[in-house]
């Protein structure tokens, strides 16, 4: 196999690993989306506990005031991830153009041999 034919076995590859690289924010989202619900539980589980709900009064829950702290954390970062999910889809290629895994395969086996 030529220069060429490697670079067009490259590109292939690199095509193919888009949807890998979407599929692993996705799965980030609802990891974190999930892990958001959870300390949202914990906040109000606390609040009912010591019956303060508000994190102003000094003596709020320190647990509480951690999980919601976290919780905040997580929403921003599913926010960033987001931008990057839009911004990996618009840099995808459209699905017509892409190669199918199984012709992917048998390029680059022919190129190795």
């Amino acid at each position: 196999m030529g220069l060429l034919g490697a670079q067009k076995v490259a590109t292939d590859v690199e095509t193919a690993a888009y949807p890998r690289h979407i599929l692993q924010i996705q799965r980030m989202i609802a990891d974190f989306e999930r892990l958001a619900a959870e300390l949202d539980r914990d906040v109000r589980v606390e609040e009912e506990r010591t019956g303060i709900r508000d994190p102003k009064n000094f003596a709020y829950s320190t647990l509480a005031k951690a999980a919601a702290q976290r919780r905040a954390n997580l929403t921003h970062t599913i926010a960033l991830l987001r931008e990057q999910l839009e911004a990996a889809a618009a840099a995808a290629p459209q699905p017509a153009t892409e190669m199918p895994q199984e012709k992917l395969q048998e390029k680059l086996q022919a190129g190795q041999t």
